[in-house]
């Protein structure tokens, strides 16, 4: 009997806890994320230099496939121990996922730090990605770990296959497609006054 009740009480406070989280919008919570709450998916981060796509958006189909591929591998990454907060280090990619209600997810790579401390009290802290993992901060900012290697592959450099409707090239690029389209311009006006003169002889 004593068992039954205590069976019956814990049915209960789990299914008040699946209430709770409905009517909260905890299910914002990784790893559950349904399909129709994410309604972009970009880019950010990294170096000033690098081109960054538009943001993926389910207003597009390519946009489409990847929000799905995205919110696939985030509600299949596994939970791991591991520090969340570890500063900046370096310029790493940084993917943003907005939802409804204009709340946000934010994914960026984890990182291992290891400290050292010198006799004289100072101290120096070196940090490394970690491959595979991920940290995860969510609308409620809270930030959980992750181990998720086609996600942390796809942050790395798998975006850049994409395909993109519009970039934002680096000033330096453009600024060398000016120069040559001016030197190819100035190239063609040369030949042809060369042209004219020929014809004058």
């Amino acid at each position: 009997m004593m068992k039954r009740a205590r069976l019956f009480y814990m049915v209960k406070w789990v299914w008040l806890g699946c209430l709770v989280a409905l009517l909260t919008g905890t299910s914002y919570r990784i790893p559950v994320i349904g399909l129709t709450e994410v309604t972009a998916v970009s880019i950010a981060g990294g170096l000033p230099s690098m081109e960054k796509p538009e943001p993926f958006s389910t207003e597009d189909s390519g946009g489409k496939g990847v929000i799905v591929k995205v919110t696939d591998w985030l509600n299949k990454s596994e939970a791991v121990d591991g520090p969340t907060h570890f500063g900046k280090h370096g310029y790493p990619n940084v993917l943003e996922l907005k939802l409804t209600n204009n709340r946000m997810i934010v994914v960026e790579p984890a990182y291992r730090c290891v400290e050292r401390f010198n006799t004289d009290g100072s101290g120096t802290r070196r940090c490394s990605p970690v491959k595979g993992e991920i940290v995860v901060t969510n609308p409620d900012s809270t930030r959980k770990r992750y181990k998720s290697p086609l996600l942390y592959n796809w942050l790395q450099e798998g975006w850049t296959r994409e395909e993109r409707r519009n970039t934002i090239k680096p000033k330096g690029t453009l600024m060398e497609k000016d120069l040559e389209e001016k030197r190819s311009t100035a190239s063609r006006q040369q030949l042809m006054n060369w042209a004219a003169l020929r014809q004058c002889l």
